[in-house]
């Protein structure tokens, strides 16, 4: 097409130089004006004609440039997801949970309302020995939110049933949240009761008038969420019994002091206390929505078997992995802070392993 439109406008060239421009007849000037127009036009489409591919890819560009970051912005980001994962990773089962894994839940709400994301984590943990075969820890760690800017709701999930369990990570309305999961059901009604008296919550939240305020970590009041109201906290499969559920949700908004008048929750910190019990050889923590992790710490000081020491391991699973090797086991006389400086998802966390130290003998 290219090649037949310049060689028309050739011919329309040639034909104006034959005729000239100062010919005294009016129809042979009119010819070679029409010549010459003819010729510019056809000289442009085959020059548009050879770049057109060039000149579309660059609109379409040009128009990608403008255009998707506010189509991308007026979209919830479970659907943006939806449209990228398939062609990616194949038209095949299993994208849900890459979706709440990246998402940090499940992404429907335009605002981000049901997700959760925390820019920079830091955890801190101490176990003890309370008496022979028996320990307790305690635990605490902070989450430097993003993206979490309406909800004010901590909710706690206990469960024994994997599929609530997974139901919590994919479809919870709340995007700040922890859940656990418990060996027996009849241990559900004592978790309420642990989660009312051990768990401590504090908040840095930003003012109507931009100042930001700390609040260290505090007994507040749970409320324990009846089972008419579940789906007002997560959606769950209708074959699935309601009862095999706890759920335990606290109001940010109670730390807040009485002249403020909040607008964000900018941090949010977790204290939990652990009940004593047997001394299992193992201590694990994984995040609940992703996580930056910059530091994590153990102390391990007072915790000691009834006759020789203990010796430690720390593996963790994150983005950029560290798996400590066998050769790693060892004695801790003073706390152990490990930088991390990793995403971690749902599903990533460390874990201390600890066993009698051999004999030096």
């Amino acid at each position: 097409m290219a090649v037949g439109l310049a060689a028309a406008a050739a011919v329309c060239f040639v034909v104006a130089a034959a005729v000239g421009p100062d010919d005294p007849s009016f129809w042979l000037r009119l010819t070679y004006l029409l010549a010459v127009c003819a010729g510019v036009f056809l000289l442009i489409g085959a020059l548009a004609w050879a770049a057109r591919r060039r000149i579309e890819q660059l609109l379409a560009d040009r128009l990608v440039d403008l255009a998707s970051p506010s189509l991308i912005r007026a979209m919830p980001p479970r659907t943006v997801l939806e449209s990228l994962l398939p062609w990616i990773y194949g038209d095949t089962r299993g994208h849900e949970d890459v979706l709440a894994g990246v998402l940090g839940g499940a992404g429907r709400d335009l605002d981000g309302g049901d997700t959760a994301v925390s820019r920079n984590t830091t955890a801190h943990f101490r176990l003890w020995t309370v008496d022979d075969g028996i320990c307790a820890n305690e635990a605490e760690w902070t989450h430097e939110l993003t993206g979490v800017r309406q909800s004010h709701k901590f909710v706690v999930f206990a469960t024994h049933d994997e599929r609530i369990l997974a139901a919590i990570a994919t479809e919870r309305r709340f995007p700040l949240f922890e859940s656990f999961q418990v060996q027996e059901e009849d241990e559900l009604d004592d978790f309420v009761r642990r989660v009312r008296d051990d768990v401590r919550l504090g908040i840095t939240y930003r003012d109507t008038s931009g100042r930001i305020h700390r609040i260290a970590p505090r007994a507040v009041d749970g409320e324990l969420v009846p089972l008419r109201r579940f789906d007002q906290y997560v959606g769950l499969p209708d074959d699935v019994d309601r009862k095999d559920l706890c759920i335990v949700q606290f109001d940010l908004w109670d730390l807040v002091h009485d002249d403020h008048v909040p607008r964000t929750i900018e941090e949010l910190t977790v204290r939990v206390r652990g009940t004593p019990g047997a001394d299992m050889g193992w201590y694990v923590w994984s995040v609940p929505h992703p996580c930056f992790v910059r530091d994590i710490s153990f102390d391990v000081v007072d915790l000691a078997p009834p006759a020789g020491r203990y010796e430690f391991m720390i593996v963790r699973s994150a983005l950029r992995n560290t798996v400590a090797a066998p050769s790693a086991w060892m004695v801790l006389d003073e706390p152990l802070l490990q930088n991390v400086d990793s995403w971690m998802l749902p599903g990533h966390g460390v874990t201390l392993l600890w066993r009698l130290a051999p004999d030096p003998a």
